[in-house]
């Protein structure tokens, strides 16, 4: 009797299974989808316009429509990235009377992206990365667009727009110097005259103005009256000149701007801020802001002595290190990164800069770090270190490009994996644990190769991995990546079939000169 009902209700349709979940990978690859068809729609259409206006006999009107038709985003090409700024002025619009075609199929790519942002960051999917581009796309089309400044941060003025703390500074009577960033109005003028405080500053005033190379001379010993400096995310102690100092620092904001909008996924709803803003439908109060702690020497003898004298470690060759949680808990001291100024590096150091920037900035914003738990899977925080290296800043714009398959460390990736067939099947380089993966002399085959991994689960097959690498990630740094749950289970393909596309991704990239 039973077993007939059961037949029954099943026949009636109510006995339904359950769809199976949709996995991160799945999501990604569908929420890139409809990005790609928004831009690509919004393309057509302009085209369709230029085609119109130039039938109709319209050529100037045309040709401007055609130098403002954006290229569609890829997530295959390195990624052009530019900073927000802190304070942006308000833009006119036209009336809605004036409004053209062309205007109208912006409001239709603006609504479309906001919706597909909301949907990228609604609760389950929590594809944070994608939401950002989504909105950052917005303000290159609608710089004032109000939702939009409100998600990435944004307070409005009364002349535009501003962060909370270029707001704090501007309550507090500072203005923005372009060479020393925020200072009272009244240093402004000796700024110019290449002016700097002494070393008595009270309430903002200093007791007096010397040259600048007077001044930072006073500040040359990095643990008596160095220069102290706050940013909207970083306290950087520094010993070197000031100009110096306020440049390495604004490379560390722009740098938390794109760290930030790529690992969103990996910060976690919880803890990112982009996340908590979806939340909310209105600005509220700002929360209490983390700050990194950041030590800049003036030279590499003060970096190294240092680390000698305090930790007993040999630092002498290397270029920057971040002592995460865990290990300056072991020394009772408070994690932070270190560097130093080199003006004649045998390397880029802005790449060293960036490598150990992007773990200060993970291991101390996604919360306690659990990785140690993980059996193996060790490959993956050195290839986003180095994937985070590839990082180029324009000095004029200050636009930022990163995974660019360009350079000399991505050659050596394909001279030694592809052209001298040294290449680590994937299972093989991720089953490694720390000891494994730094083993002498195949550490630099490790480090190359999961560069080259990384970039090509970023940015290969059109970024088709990009989320479900990014949930491989977080997981791995709860320390959640145990039995069988390997790469290939986040990115819904074999090993064997990423080991193909992964190979065919190196041998496309460029030689080695020799």
């Amino acid at each position: 009797m039973i077993n007939f009902l059961v037949l029954s209700l099943a026949s009636l349709g109510f006995l339904q299974v359950p769809p199976a979940p949709i996995s991160r990978f799945e999501q990604g690859l569908e929420l890139r989808r409809e990005l790609t068809a928004i831009e690509n729609h919004e393309t057509q259409a302009l085209s369709k316009l230029v085609e119109s206006l130039r039938n109709a006999g319209d050529k100037p009107e045309a040709d401007e429509v055609t130098q403002r038709i954006l290229p569609p985003y890829s997530a295959s090409a390195p990624e052009s990235f530019a900073p927000l700024l802190e304070i942006v002025s308000r833009f006119e619009k036209p009336e809605p009377a004036q409004r053209s075609e062309e205007i109208q199929i912006r409001e239709q790519t603006l609504a479309q992206l906001l919706t597909l942002a909301n949907k990228a960051a609604a609760p389950g999917v929590g594809c944070y990365s994608l939401a950002d581009r989504c909105l950052r796309e917005i303000l290159i089309r609608d710089p004032d667009h109000a939702e939009a400044r409100r998600l990435l941060g944004f307070v409005p003025t009364k002349s535009g727009w501003a962060t909370p703390f270029a707001i704090e500074q501007q309550k507090a009577g500072k203005v923005r110097h372009p060479i020393y960033g925020w200072v009272p109005t009244s240093w402004v003028e000796h700024l110019d005259r290449d002016e700097l405080p002494g070393l008595v500053i009270t309430r903002d005033e200093p007791s007096q103005w010397l040259e600048a190379d007077k001044a930072d001379a006073l500040r040359a010993e990095f643990f008596g009256r160095p220069w102290m400096i706050t940013t909207p995310h970083f306290k950087i102690r520094a010993n070197t000149a000031l100009r110096k100092a306020i440049a390495f620092e604004r490379r560390l904001e722009q740098f938390h701007d794109l760290f930030f909008s790529l690992l969103g996924d990996v910060i976690g709803r919880e803890r990112l801020p982009l996340a908590q803003r979806f939340a909310k439908t209105k600005t509220g109060s700002p929360s209490a802001v983390h700050r990194y702690e950041v030590w800049f020497f003036a030279d590499r003898a003060d970096y190294s002595d240092y680390f000698k004298r305090t930790f007993r470690k040999d630092e002498l060759i290397s270029l920057g290190y971040f002592m995460p949680p865990s290990e300056a808990k072991l020394f009772k001291t408070t994690p932070r990164s270190y560097f130093y100024d080199d003006p004649n590096p045998a390397i880029d150091t802005e790449s060293t800069l960036f490598h150990e920037a992007s773990h200060q900035l993970l291991f101390e914003s996604a919360g306690a770090s659990k990785f140690e738990r993980n059996s193996g899977h060790h490959w993956v925080w050195e290839g986003l270190g180095t994937y985070f290296e590839t990082v180029q800043v324009d000095a004029e714009s200050g636009v930022m490009e990163i995974g660019s398959a360009n350079g000399p460390r991505m050659a050596q990736a394909r001279l030694r994996l592809v052209e001298r067939n040294e290449y680590i099947p994937i299972r093989s380089l991720i089953s490694l644990d720390r000891s494994q993966f730094e083993a002498n002399p195949a550490i630099y085959l490790h480090y190359a190769e999961s560069m080259a991994l990384t970039l090509f689960l970023m940015h290969g097959e059109n970024g088709r991995y990009r989320e479900g690498f990014l949930d491989y990630v977080r997981t791995g740094y709860e320390g959640r990546l145990g039995g069988s749950r390997g790469l290939d289970q986040f990115l819904g393909v074999t090993y064997n079939q990423l080991d193909a596309e992964f190979k065919t991704y190196l041998q496309n990239l460029p030689r080695s000169p020799e």
